[in-house]
């Protein structure tokens, strides 16, 4: 999958909502892993799973920095 550069304030969101959601192990039924899977859908990437979600912001993140 070809990740794309993200602007700054897209980038900054995907931090944000990533870091305020629980890794799948310490997660209960908080809904920021929803959150996170709609942000990404906005974003253009549509995950399958709450740990494809997670995955997949990490490496956004990590190769996704603004342009």
């Amino acid at each position: 999958m070809k990740i794309k550069k993200l602007t700054m304030d897209q980038w900054i969101e995907l931090q944000n909502q990533y870091d305020r959601t629980p890794a799948i192990h310490e997660s209960g039924v908080s809904g920021e892993h929803y959150n996170l899977m709609h942000l990404l859908n906005r974003l253009g990437y549509h995950p399958f799973s709450r740990e494809e979600a997670m995955s997949l912001a990490g490496e956004i993140l990590t190769y996704g920095y603004p342009a």
